[in-house]
């Protein structure tokens, strides 16, 4: 087996991740160690599999505890405590955009395990 090398710094802890229906999209929360937060964005090249970052990451939420896709691939939710950030894909490009009036509340009785989707 061959390293590729590492994809993440020592400071990042990954948290979610989640591949839009046709897999050329993939999505992942992560967490610094001093507190911070971020979702990166990826293309998955099809020839390797290796996932590439298509642009500079979003700010994130601390405590993302779960990163979702909708079944059509257009919108993905990323889950921090009672708040569900809400963002629509870019079906061509795999770029997220924040939808408006995001975040939006969700019951504090869900939690993470048991979120399949966000409506």
């Amino acid at each position: 087996m061959t390293s590729i090398g590492a994809l993440n710094p020592p400071t990042i802890q990954w948290g979610s991740v989640a591949a839009e229906p046709s897999s050329k999209y993939l999505y992942a929360s992560a967490g610094y160690i001093d507190g911070g937060a971020l979702l990166e964005q990826f293309r998955i090249d099809p020839a390797t599999g290796l996932p590439t970052n298509l642009a500079p990451p979003l700010a994130g939420q601390a405590g993302t505890t779960l990163v979702v896709i909708d079944r059509t691939g257009h919108f993905l939710y990323a889950v921090a405590g009672t708040s569900a950030y809400g963002y629509s894909i870019d079906t061509s490009t795999g770029l997220l955009t924040a939808l408006a009036g995001s975040p939006f509340a969700i019951s504090a009785s869900l939690t993470a395990a048991s979120t399949a989707l966000i409506p």
